[in-house]
């Protein structure tokens, strides 16, 4: 009885290293398809037309390269085949964001959220999309709600700053920069934006 126990156990172990040893395998090939530019990776989808990773790095380099109309339409190919994937999805939204495509930005990024609903990423990106469409006290409610998922994520805490600013809230404006300030001191934003926050308070030693 003994025995078998110890097999079992051995065997548990072997499967949880060689799952350990494939997850990360699969991680450092992310790594590496992330890191390489677009050129590179069309090259590759000719010869793995139907690769999802492939599909995805470069809708991502695409993106990166400022060549949203083709980031698009590579995550609009890898969403026909994985159409539960809820990372795609905002990084669909953020795509049309950057084009000014407000409407489909939304339906991306409210689909993402079906799918995931504590995604601090999207929350986020909702709060750029209402700041960018002049909503900021809905910019405000959404990047809050990121910043309690995720908290201390500079780049939330900076556009929490911002949207505070913009309803004139430049007491929790000025206290979300310094927050980001706490992650990051040399980050020109939160400088910007709580020089800003205190100039609108009349601090203006401080401000300066």
């Amino acid at each position: 009885k003994n025995r078998i126990l110890y097999l079992l156990l051995v065997v548990t172990l072997i499967a949880g290293i060689v799952t350990f040893g494939m997850r990360k395998q699969q991680q450092q090939q992310e790594a590496r398809l992330h890191s390489m530019k677009a050129q590179e990776l069309e090259a590759m989808l000719v010869k793995q037309p139907n690769a999802p990773s492939v599909l995805y790095a470069l809708g991502l380099a695409y993106a990166r390269e400022g060549q949203y109309p083709k980031a698009v339409k590579q995550f609009l190919t890898l969403l026909e085949k994985e159409p539960t994937r809820a990372d795609v999805w905002n990084d669909l939204g953020v795509a049309y964001l950057l084009q000014g495509r407000y409407y489909e930005s939304l339906v991306s990024f409210q689909r993402a959220l079906e799918l995931k609903p504590n995604y601090a990423a999207t929350y986020a990106n909702l709060g750029r999309l209402h700041i960018a469409t002049k909503m900021p006290f809905t910019a405000a409610k959404e990047l809050e709600k990121s910043n309690q998922l995720e908290p201390n994520n500079l780049a939330t805490l900076c556009d929490l700053g911002q949207a505070y600013q913009r309803t004139l809230n430049y007491k929790s404006s000025l206290e979300t920069y310094q927050k980001a300030l706490g992650v990051d001191t040399q980050s020109v934003q939160a400088l910007i934006g709580a020089g800003q926050a205190h100039y609108a308070m009349t601090h203006y030693d401080q401000a300066e």
